[in-house]
């Protein structure tokens, strides 16, 4: 089972179901997301450990001390930085991997709501692809994508597949 690594707990919590899906879909790689990316299904059975070191861009001094952490750590931004063009050119520049943070509802999202460019499993398919185009768009140099463990958008694919397929 090539998907065997992803459905066990390693360090953090497994992908959900409807993620792998949509990755294994034959329809992902027409999008921009997969246009760097390595298929899931060349992945080893070997799972593969990556430090991301998130919401950079938020504190320019937390940001400035962890650009001269090792190039080996990755940097994880938030599309609400506001010089966030600037961040990941020098992050770039100094040999970092970077990542963009994709706001997604949350769990408790009434009291724990990640923003204005969040995607919703109640906004329309278009309201979410419009949103993950514009987010994908402040950072055209991030070398994937991530989100929180909190949030719950992509626990469905009825949520998620329209958005990777942008």
């Amino acid at each position: 089972d090539p998907l065997a690594c992803m459905k066990q707990d390693f360090i953090g919590p497994r992908l959900p179901d409807a993620v792998i899906e949509a990755l294994l879909s034959e329809d992902l790689g027409k999008n921009r997301l997969a246009v760097n990316s390595v298929s899931i299904k060349d992945i080893s059975e070997k799972p593969v450990v990556v430090i991301i070191i998130k919401g950079m861009g938020l504190s320019a001094s937390s940001t400035r001390e962890a650009l001269d952490l090792p190039k080996e750590i990755t940097m994880g931004f938030s599309p609400y930085s506001t010089a966030l063009d600037g961040w990941v050119k020098m992050a770039k520049d100094t040999g970092h991997d970077v990542v963009l943070n994709i706001p997604m509802e949350t769990s408790n999202y009434h009291t724990d709501n990640p923003g204005p460019y969040s995607l919703l499993t109640q906004a329309s398919d278009d309201d979410n692809a419009t949103r993950i185009k514009m987010l994908i768009d402040l950072m055209k140099d991030c070398n994937a994508i991530y989100s929180e463990n909190n949030e719950v958008f992509t626990r469905s694919m009825n949520s998620i597949k329209p958005a990777l397929e942008f």
